[in-house]
C-alpha cells in the first residue's frame, strides 16, 4: 500500500511538473521587410519585428485571439507610438505612417491562440 501511495504521487507530481512546461505552438509565420504574420495554437513569448516603411505608408493591421492575453506596440523608437494594444482580441484597421523610417513592432504573447496580420499596403492614392 505504502508503495502504491509514493508511486501515485510521483505520477501525479510529475504530470503536474508537465503541464507548466506546454511548448508553443506556431501554426504558420511569415517575418519580412514588408510584414508580420504569425498563426499560433499555443505561445507565451515575446517578439520583436522591424518593417521599414515610407511617409504616408498604409499599414494593414488585423488580429483575432481566441484565447490567452496579446500586447501589441507599433511605432518608431524614441516617437510616440503609432497603435499601442492591451489584451486584445479582435481588430481590423489601418495605420498611417507620418515619416519614413524603421517602425517596430512589439508584441508580448501569454497562453495565446490566434492570428496577427500586419503588412505594408504602401501609400495609397485617393
Amino acid at each position: 500500500m505504502k508503495i502504491f501511495n509514493k508511486l501515485f504521487s510521483l505520477i501525479v507530481c510529475l504530470l503536474l511538473i508537465s503541464c507548466q512546461f506546454q511548448k508553443n505552438i506556431v501554426i504558420s509565420s511569415i517575418k519580412d521587410n514588408n510584414q508580420y504574420y504569425l498563426k499560433f495554437d499555443y505561445l507565451t513569448d515575446k517578439d520583436n519585428h522591424v518593417l521599414s516603411l515610407k511617409e504616408n505608408d498604409h499599414i494593414k493591421v488585423e488580429y483575432q485571439i481566441e484565447d490567452g492575453e496579446v500586447d501589441i506596440l507599433i511605432g518608431m523608437e524614441n516617437e510616440e507610438y503609432l497603435y499601442k494594444g492591451n489584451k486584445i482580441d479582435k481588430g481590423d484597421f489601418i495605420l498611417v505612417t507620418s515619416k519614413e523610417g524603421m517602425y517596430n513592432i512589439k508584441i508580448e504573447y501569454k497562453e495565446a491562440k490566434g492570428e496577427i496580420k500586419i503588412f505594408n499596403k504602401g501609400e495609397i492614392y485617393a
